[in-house]
């Protein structure tokens, strides 16, 4: 067993953390972008290449979206969505 501890991000999450892991899973419409210029402009490209390539990204936007729902969960815990000057009745 690992007696290393997490990181202190780890423990605190804030809304800034949450939009940047918002961010980061949006760049998937730009790496999608690519692979379509890629495939109609640079070169023809393999079925075994393009299989590849979306393999990989699957796999990025899997711990991507993962840290982000993370990040969420730890929030709700934190209850960082609740707004002190609301009251609900």
């Amino acid at each position: 067993m690992s007696d290393t501890k997490p990181f202190k991000s780890e423990y605190y999450r804030d809304r800034f953390d949450l939009e940047s892991d918002i961010m980061n899973c949006w760049s998937i419409v730009e790496d999608i972008k690519e692979l379509n210029r890629c495939m109609l402009d640079r070169r023809k490209m393999t079925e075994d290449e393009i299989s590849n390539y979306l393999l990989g990204l699957e796999t990025i936007y899997q711990v991507k979206f993962e840290r982000l729902f993370e990040t969420f969960e730890k929030l709700v815990q934190q209850n960082a969505f609740h707004d002190r000057e609301d009251t609900y009745d």
